[in-house]
This record gives structure tokens, C-alpha cells and sequence, in this order.
């Protein structure tokens, strides 16, 4: 693996820990009942689980609609990782995939 991919990957992983830390930190942001880890009015789901696993399950429910949604940043992310000059394309794609899950997160709370 050369230089260029291993920095764009750990840009991206760097980023997208960071966006799932700040969906942790909504969640608990967000938290207003008692002890962050008892069961809620969230249908049983505590903070963490809430930023966590909760948006996979939103997800696959809205399944038509993620599907071709993933696929574009997965498209610019290895277009940026083939092409050395393109290497902003692909932190755009990993952005966007960081994004993506805080949107997730945002909308689950829409709908309690």
C-alpha cells in the first residue's frame, strides 16, 4: 500500500471516528431522563445505543433510499484513492459518509 492510500485512509477513519464521537455526544446531549444508561422513552434504547447501533437499523429501513446514497461517497472515496491528485474527493466521500450517520441521528430523533 503506498503512502497516498494510507493517509487517505487515515484520514478517513480519523473522520469518521469523529463524527461517530459527535453522535455520541448528541445522543447524551439530547439525554434528558435520569441515568444515561437505564432504559428510556426511546423505546428501550439508552444514549449510546441510541448513536450507535440505532442509525444501522434507520438505515436499513430506509434501504431504497441508502443504498444509492452510500454509493456515491464510496464511489468518490475510491476514485480519490486511485487518483493521487484527487485526494480531496475522497476526504469528501468520508466526510459525507461521517455526515450520513449524523443525519441518521438526527432523524431518529425526529421521529420520537
Amino acid at each position: 500500500m503506498t503512502t497516498h492510500k494510507r493517509r487517505i485512509l487515515l484520514a478517513g477513519v480519523a473522520i469518521l471516528a469523529s463524527s461517530f464521537l459527535a453522535g455520541i455526544v448528541l445522543s447524551f446531549y439530547q439525554w434528558d431522563f435520569g441515568s444515561p444508561f437505564e432504559r428510556s422513552s426511546w423505546g428501550g434504547y439508552n444514549p449510546l445505543g441510541r448513536a450507535t447501533y440505532a442509525p444501522l437499523a434507520f438505515a436499513f429501513v430506509l434501504f431504497p433510499i441508502t443504498l444509492p446514497v452510500v454509493l456515491i461517497p464510496l464511489v468518490a472515496i475510491y476514485v480519490g484513492m486511485r487518483k493521487e491528485k484527487l485526494w480531496p474527493l475522497s476526504v469528501l466521500g468520508f466526510l459525507s459518509t461521517g455526515l450520513l450517520w449524523l443525519w441518521y441521528l438526527t432523524e431518529l430523533w425526529n421521529l420520537d
